[in-house]
């Protein structure tokens, strides 16, 4: 397990760091990858399996729940993502898939963490462009966006990375199409203001002053026209 030391963890307000923590749950293993989001993008921070001892699914659950708060206190998330429920093959699987992620969102939830829940073909799309990859493709994408080819992660591991991932590239995304729409609305409310009846009774009114005003004197009293008299010299 590679937990880095409380100390280790960079102080996201001080330096507008986002730490992002993806977890993928489970009852017996659960992989866990953070990630650190600044100004040049994504690195890798940390990653690695926790592990239950053989026991029962209370005492592994117990086990887990441990293990996760002292990660979490270590790790210093202000982003944690979660891997969302999928149909499993049967029906005790979906139990023990529906206790781990209890775990987890409850140990995410005392943290005061943002807590984002994706499905794993999310995280997969976002990724390697193709929903249905295997484990397999997700991990070697992984290791060529941060870098850690050498480090031999867990599969449970990169999945976990996957989501911090797919997190940062989908929120990257929203603000982009956020200030997007937001500049499109500003447009267009000027381009409609413009064509108000009010604005173009305005601009008729101005032009009309312009042609008025056009003998006004320097002092800005309205020059008289020059009147002949009729009167004869005497």
């Amino acid at each position: 397990m590679q937990i880095p030391n409380a100390n280790a963890a960079p102080a996201a307000s001080a330096a507008r760091l986002e730490i992002v923590v993806g977890i993928d749950p489970g009852t017996r293993v659960l992989g866990y990858g953070a990630i650190v989001v600044g100004a040049r993008g994504p690195r890798f921070f940390a990653a690695g399996v926790l592990r239950a001892k053989p026991a029962d699914v209370p005492t592994r659950l117990g086990q887990i729940r441990s293990e996760l708060d002292l990660l979490f206190q270590r790790l210093k998330p202000t982003v944690i993502v979660v891997e969302q429920a999928f149909a499993a093959r049967n029906v005790q699987s979906a139990l023990r898939i529906g206790e781990g992620r209890g775990v987890v969102l409850g140990c995410a939830a005392v943290t005061g963490a943002r807590i984002v829940q994706f499905a794993p073909a999310v995280a997969k799309k976002s990724l390697v462009g193709n929903g249905a990859a295997d484990k397999s493709q997700v991990a070697r994408m992984v290791e060529q966006l941060l870098g850690v080819k050498s480090k031999g992660l867990p599969l449970d591991a990169s999945d976990a990375l996957a989501l911090a991932l797919a997190f940062t590239s989908r929120s990257h995304f929203d603000t982009s199409r956020t200030s997007a729409n937001s500049a499109l609305q500003i447009a267009l409310r000027s381009t409609a203001k413009a064509h108000t009846p009010v604005s173009i009774a305005m601009k008729h009114a101005s032009t009309k002053r312009r042609k008025s005003v056009r003998g006004v004197s320097a002092l800005g009293f309205a020059a008289q026209p020059a009147v002949k008299s009729t009167r004869r010299s005497p």
